[in-house]
């Protein structure tokens, strides 16, 4: 058991060799100290750069991709989420 689950993780990175982490400097916050808050070290700069916006109770990274992914799923989809029909128009190409 344990060979075959390492046999295929060694599959899987041999077939990922482009796959690396993207950690981003700019994220981190240099004043804070990680032995003392190391969520603030690891997220301060991100965190600070990225205010919850007044409309939601919290924010992240998933919630800008979704609010991104909305905008540009169909066309008319900015116009339902702004109070416009959410019916679709069934009178177009007639």
């Amino acid at each position: 058991m344990r060979y075959c689950l390492f046999a295929s993780l060694m599959a899987g990175l041999a077939f990922a060799p482009g796959l690396q982490a993207n950690i981003e400097p700019k994220n981190f916050d240099a004043a804070a100290k990680p032995q003392v808050d190391f969520y603030e070290f690891a997220n301060g700069g991100w965190i600070r750069a990225n205010p919850v916006p007044s409309a939601y109770s919290s924010w992240g990274a998933f919630n800008e991709v979704d609010e991104h992914n909305k905008d540009r799923s169909s066309p008319d989809f900015g116009e339902r989420r702004q109070g416009g029909s959410s019916q679709p128009d069934r009178t177009a190409g007639r």
